[in-house]
Parts: C-alpha cells; structure tokens; sequence
C-alpha cells in the first residue's frame, strides 16, 4: 500500500511539473489548430493592461521573451485584474487557448504576479511588416509614418493611419475607454506610434492603450498660417499679424514678433505676440507713418519657443506701406465689340482721404507701346473710357491708372496679377491669326508656351512646329475651330513628337486654316526662341 501511495504521489508530481511547463506564446500562435482548447501556462509582461480596451470585459495582453502575444479574456472585470494586470507587470497564466474571429485568446485562466516595472518587449516593425496580421496578430509592436489625415471618430473611438515613404498603410483604432488624447495629431505630422495588432476587415488593425503609444517626432515647435491685416496697409493704419504656433509634443513658452524697416539691416524691434485662443498668437504693428514720413516696408518674422528650449523661425515677410492713393478695382469690359466697333471700358476708381484729379487708361495692340485715353467720371467712382475699333484677331491689352488732389498715382500694376487686362476682337470671316510672345522660353525650367491661334469656327486648324533646319517636331494641333468667336490658345510644353523636350534654338510655329466648305487656305507663322538648359 506504501509503495501504490508513493508511486502515486511521484505520479501527480510529475503531472504537475508537465502542467507548469512554461509554453512560448509563439508556439502557441504558429500552432493554433494544434493548441486550441488546450491548457497552457505561459509566462510574459503585460503590454496592454485591465480595462483600457474594454470598459465592463478583461481584453488585456501579454508577451513573452519568444516575440509574440496574446489576449487573456474574461466576461468581467474584478479589482484583481485592475491591481495586477497592469503594463510592464510580470505574469505567469494558466488557462485555455481558444480562437474567436481571428483573434487567440487565454480564457478560464488564473495567474500569478512574479514582477512588476519591466521594460515592454515591444517589437520594432516596418508598416509592411505589421501589415501580416496573420503573423504578429497579439504582438505589441512600433512603427514610424506619417498621418494622412486628422484622426476622425466613430463608433466609440478613433481611427488614425499612418503611412511610410512608399505610400504603405497602418490603421490604429483609439478606443474611448483608453482616454489618449489625440488632439495635437494632424495630417502630416510624423508619428512614432505603438500597439497591439489585431485583425479587422482581413486587415492589421493596431490597438494603442497608452498616451506615450503615441510619440510626436516633431520636437521643434511649428507656425502656420501667418495672416497680416491689412495686406496693403497705408502708411496710417495698424498692421494685425496672426499665426498659428503649436508645440505638438509639449507647450509654447514665448512667441515673439520681429520686424524692421526696409532700408534698416538689423531686427531691433521685437513684441511680444499675446496667445488669444487655442494655438492663435497675434501682435500689432504700429503705423508706418509713426516710423517715417515716407511710405516704405516692413520686415517681419517670428520666432517661438517651446518649455524644451526648442525654437522655430517663421520665413520673412514683407508688408509694403503706401500713402492713401487712388485705389483701382473692377476693370471691365461694358460691351463685345465686332472687329473694328469700338471697346467700352469701365473701372472703379476711389480715393481715401479725398478726391480723384484724373483717370487714365492706357492700351496697346503691342503690348509695349501703349495709346492714352482720359477716361470720364459716369457715376460714383466709376469711369469709362472708348478705346476705337480693331481689327478682328487684335489682342488689346489694357491699363488704368489714377491721380488724386494730393497729386499722388495709384500702382499702375496693382491689379489682375500685375498683367493687364485684355480684350480679343472675335475672328468671323475666314483667316489665320497667329500670336506668340516674343521672348527667351526657358522650357526645361517649366516654361509652357502660350499659341493664340484665331479662325473662323468650323474651319480646320493645324498647327506645325518646325525646327532651324525645315524638319516637322511636333503638330500639337489638328482640330475642328469649336469657339463662336473663333479665340483659342494651346500651352506647348516644348516637346517634340516622341514627347521629348527639344533642344535650345529658334523653332517656327506654323498655323494652317482651312475653310472645309470650300478648300481655301491661310496661313500664318510666328518665331519660338528657347533658352539655353540651365546646368
């Protein structure tokens, strides 16, 4: 009897210690169909701890010295699980291995505290490699991207992706019950982020838990969306200046503007800017006119500076100030004159601080050579000048300027991008017409080529690029004319029939209408000069 109780407890023993046999996770993971419903006991460090991805059911994790992880579940939560199953803690578990929608789980289990304040074993990954959720599904991992857009929410939390430099995806899921705060994440901020994955829509899904999941890569405080007000400032107005500063991994400490005057060399001027609301940080500048007599610049910058002594210059701004000239505004064309009827012009004109002496509009068929015309007050601020009939296909470019009674002219350019405005006489009758700006086209440096070619609509139009030698490059137009007022431009990118740039040298353009009814022909060329490759 002696010797059966003996054998017996060795027996038990040694079922024990088979029971207690230490199981890598990763075994566990590469053999599922083998370990399921199982028991198993493993040993690891908590990665996500009780209650952070669910508020009422244990969805913790653990991880183990084999590389890999995976969920204990429970349908409750009781206070042992919140005082030890807690991040960086030491756990050894004995429970049941069991699978549910992909995801391997540790149930009916019970576990020991062996340690507590490890350091986490998480796994460093590119975003393809945490793509294979087959494979790392339960693993704590880190990956470096980039946002792709503001973190936006549904269903109880959420979902923020990131992406590599070869465009490849992560989707992280911030669940409510986590509390992270992922305000200060934006599109395009490069992001340091960790987490469990786990399987979603037959894709990675990784599960933060943490704040410190999220590591912000920007160190140096950024502005944005630097707003000065007025943009055109007189010389006796104030200036507002605006930005957005932000320190995304800490706080603004101080925000200074700096400025000088345009013919000063040192920014010895320097205001505090007042934070108003949010990341806004905004600043006076005073009067040009307390400064100067004369009209003049500033320049401008800001720098900032976070609680890490980190700091951020803005680029340089330039603020023009100018005594209250005649403003122009809303050139206009009153009327669509037939070739050689005459062109009726409208402008807003108004001063400030007194009264408009004169208003002038200038034009050209040449672009250089402009005629003057005084254009007549016709109601409150509003002029009008004639210019007299042209011929059809004529490009009239226009001009307006204004003095007041203190004898100072508005900025003759200040209006439609510093280009005058324009006016094309409509092609009716059967011609070709041709127009190219004469001047050096630097192709290789982005250049387009704009061909103005007129014909009457239904005509055929072909356009021909020759070379200095005679040869055809390129016919970058053979169309049907569709415009009732037979205008049409074309941007020619300066590449020949195989879609390579051609080489500098002077190249003819040649335009081609025909009249489909009856046959007849006009032609009409015009030189292109293309600069030397800048090396």
């Amino acid at each position: 009897m002696k010797k059966v109780l003996l054998l017996t407890a060795i027996l038990f023993s040694m079922l024990s210690l088979y029971a207690q046999t230490i199981t890598p996770i990763a075994n566990i993971q590469d053999s599922i169909s083998y370990y399921n419903n199982r028991t198993v006991t493993i040993q690891g460090v908590v990665t996500i701890g009780s209650g952070l991805l669910h508020n009422s059911q244990l969805k913790a994790y653990i991880q183990d010295d084999s590389g890999r992880g995976i969920m204990l579940f429970d349908y409750n939560i009781n206070n042992n699980y919140s005082n030890n199953i807690v991040r960086r803690n030491l756990l050894k578990v004995t429970g049941t291995v069991t699978e549910h929608q992909g995801i391997t789980e540790i149930t009916n289990f019970t576990f020991e505290p062996l340690d507590q304040g490890l350091s986490l074993p998480v796994i460093d990954l590119s975003i393809t490699e945490a793509q294979n959720y087959q494979y790392w599904e339960g693993t704590l991992v880190r990956v470096e991207g980039v946002l792709t857009e503001d973190p936006y929410y549904v269903g109880g939390g959420a979902n923020i992706t990131l992406k590599d430099e070869q465009n490849k995806r992560l989707a992280f899921r911030v669940w409510d019950t986590t509390g992270i705060d992922y305000s200060r994440l934006k599109v395009g901020i490069p992001v340091e982020a960790m987490g469990v994955v786990s399987p979603y829509n037959n894709a990675s899904q990784v599960l933060p838990a943490y704040q410190t999941d999220f590591k912000i890569l920007i160190t140096e405080p950024q502005i944005h969306n630097v707003q000065i007000s007025p943009q055109n400032p007189f010389v006796d107005q104030e200036i507002s200046i605006t930005a957005e500063i932000v320190d995304y991994d800490g706080n603004i400490a101080e925000a200074k503007l700096y400025y000088r005057l345009g013919d000063e060399t040192e920014f010895d001027n320097i205001i505090d800017m007042t934070k108003t609301s949010g990341n806004n940080y905004a600043a006076k500048l005073p009067a040009f006119n307390t400064i100067s007599d004369d009209e003049g610049e500033y320049i401008l910058y800001i720098e900032a500076v976070d609680n890490e002594d980190n700091f951020v210059r803005s680029q340089m701004h330039n603020v023009k100030a100018l005594k209250r000239r005649p403003i122009i505004t809303g050139i206009r064309f009153n009327n669509a004159p037939e070739a050689e009827e005459e062109l009726i012009v409208l402008a807003n004109v108004t001063d400030t601080d007194g009264y408009i002496k004169e208003v002038t509009l200038l034009y050209s068929t040449k672009k250089n050579s402009f005629h003057e015309i005084e254009m007549d007050s016709i109601a409150v601020n509003t002029y009008e000048a004639r210019i007299p009939g042209q011929k059809s296909g004529d490009i009239v470019n226009i001009k307006v300027w204004a003095m007041d009674d203190s004898l100072l002219v508005s900025e003759k350019d200040t209006f439609d991008n510093g280009e005058p405005a324009r006016f094309i006489y409509p092609v009716k009758e059967h011609k070709a017409v041709l127009k190219i700006s004469p001047k050096v086209y630097n192709i290789y440096n982005g250049d387009d080529i704009e061909i103005a070619y007129f014909g009457k609509i239904g005509d055929k139009a072909i356009i021909r690029i020759y070379n200095g030698a005679g040869k055809l490059i390129a016919t970058p137009i053979n169309t049907i004319l569709s415009n009732a007022d037979g205008i049409n431009f074309y941007k020619w990118n300066g590449k020949n029939k195989d879609f390579q740039h051609v080489e500098p040298g002077i190249y003819i353009c040649h335009l081609e209408i025909t009249d489909r009814a009856t046959g007849n022909k006009n032609t009409a060329q015009a030189p292109i000069v293309i600069g030397m490759k800048l090396k």
